[in-house]
């Protein structure tokens, strides 16, 4: 997880920080499913956070592009 956290995340921009934000949800996402107890519970928790982190990011990406006058292809 650090080289998501300490190196992918903090060097990509626009839609490759979704990506790794994604890829990172769903890394603690499968580790909640075979957790138990307070382990399950901070996997999930940290799961909410970065799915949360790439929706946050995707949303302010969407906004930038559409408030610059980007046209989709």
């Amino acid at each position: 997880m650090g080289v998501i956290n300490e190196h992918l995340i903090l060097l990509a921009r626009g839609e490759s920080t979704v990506f790794y934000y994604k890829m990172k949800g769903d890394y603690y996402r499968y580790l909640a499913e075979f957790k138990m107890g307070d382990e399950r519970k901070e996997a999930a928790d940290q799961s909410m956070k970065a799915y949360q982190s790439a929706t946050t990011t995707a949303e302010a990406e969407c906004l930038l592009r559409i408030q610059s006058g980007w046209v989709w292809p």
